[in-house]
């Protein structure tokens, strides 16, 4: 399965609300093995931010560059997760069980 991207029923090319549902679940999921304090949250709060940026469905020069490097990062070390403890691998494989399509294996 993979985010579903498409019309929404104003006929505008957006991501669909529940895309972002799924996301905010997979956040919600790691978020557990962050440290409770501003650091860890801070470095979870990069790492939503990189996969609200990889789902953006919107068109135009600065959006693909945020997707882009939203995959590229995700793909990478995380290193926002590696500082604060979090197996990046752990993450990747709670994205791909979400069906969130980061670009596939670590290059």
């Amino acid at each position: 399965m993979s985010i579903p991207r498409g019309r929404t029923g104003n006929g505008d090319r957006r991501t669909p609300p529940e895309t972002f549902d799924i996301v905010r679940a997979v956040v919600r999921k790691i978020s557990y093995q962050f440290p409770d304090c501003p650091e860890g949250r801070f470095m979870l709060a990069v790492i939503a931010v990189a996969l609200n940026d990889l789902i953006t469905n919107r068109h135009g020069g600065e959006y693909e560059i945020y997707r882009e490097a939203a995959a590229r990062y995700l793909q990478g070390d995380i290193w926002h997760a590696h500082i604060a403890g979090v197996d990046p691998e752990w993450i990747r494989a709670q994205l791909t069980k979400a069906g969130i399509d980061f670009g596939g294996s670590k290059k």
